[in-house]
């Protein structure tokens, strides 16, 4: 059974055009904790699974491209980063 929850314009807007890129400012491959980047976890992995549900947070192959670990932490896949990278780059 599917839940539809209530997502406000702007959390939307946050979710589907912000948070990928935001999350791209970090080295590939880094567990970012939820809280750096979101008040609510619970909201915050709610929200992620809902979209993703719909189709969003995956690539134009159909992989998924955020990853969910322990409830705490995110990262971008780091294989989507480098198929749709247009530049390398090193990280320090």
């Amino acid at each position: 059974m599917t839940e539809i929850i209530e997502i406000s314009p702007e959390e939307f807007e946050n979710y589907t055009r912000k948070l990928i890129p935001s999350l791209m400012r970090f080295p590939p491959g880094q567990w970012i904790q939820i809280t750096t980047i979101a008040k609510d976890v619970a909201r915050f992995i709610d929200v992620c699974q809902y979209l993703y549900n719909r189709g969003y947070f995956e690539d134009d192959d159909g992989f998924l491209i955020l990853e969910i670990k322990d409830d705490a932490f995110v990262r971008l896949d780091p294989m989507y980063i480098r198929r749709h990278s247009k530049s390398f780059q090193i990280w320090k």
